[in-house]
């Protein structure tokens, strides 16, 4: 099996576990989880950039925090759905993040979308609502907490991508809990 392929595969499943673990640990605050993740991610990555000698701050450390500042809102409220909602529509909704990037590709890459892919977004917005409407244990703010979740994750997403060939990947990753701590530690 390619390598590749194995790794996604494995992100999956600890992705899944992780999803299950936070909708186990309903009593805990999602905010509170999400530091407590923060905390681990920035002792393990601050170990991988320490040892490869990366500069943290440079010329790109204001889309960085963009990136940990989208990225943490995402998370908090990706997890407070999941706490929240049934796990399934929690997960459908993050699903939503692929179209946004590709929206927002646009001002901010300067991509464009094909013309054969726009009637696919509109068939995922119109999942979207199925999904809220067939669904009654989900009310409308957390249904729009979870589209938010996604507008922020493709936000993130984007702002990974014009990081991708100017910085080291691990000081991207870095950059997440560094700015996810101090946003979420007075909770």
């Amino acid at each position: 099996m390619n390598k590749g392929i194995q790794n996604i595969l494995i992100a999956s499943l600890f992705f899944s576990i992780i999803n299950a673990l936070v909708k186990y640990f309903d009593h805990i605050p999602a905010i509170e989880i999400v530091f407590f993740r923060s905390v681990c991610s920035l002792i393990i990555c601050y170990y991988s950039i320490h040892k490869l000698k990366i500069k943290i701050f440079n010329k790109y450390t204001p889309t960085l925090i963009l990136r940990g500042l989208t990225g943490c809102i995402s998370l908090c409220l990706y997890f407070f759905t999941i706490q929240n909602m049934p796990l399934a529509t929690a997960v459908t909704l993050l699903y939503l993040a692929p179209i946004f990037t590709i929206i927002f590709a646009i001002p901010i890459i300067g991509d464009k979308p094909q013309k054969k892919q726009i009637p696919f977004f509109l068939i995922c917005f119109i999942g979207a609502a199925l999904v809220k409407n067939i669904d009654f244990r989900v009310n409308n703010t957390h249904f729009l907490y979870g589209v938010a979740s996604a507008i922020f994750a493709a936000l993130a997403y984007n702002f990974i991508r014009l990081l991708k060939d100017k910085v080291n990947h691990n000081l991207i990753i870095f950059y997440f809990p560094l700015v996810t701590i101090p946003i979420t530690l007075p909770w």
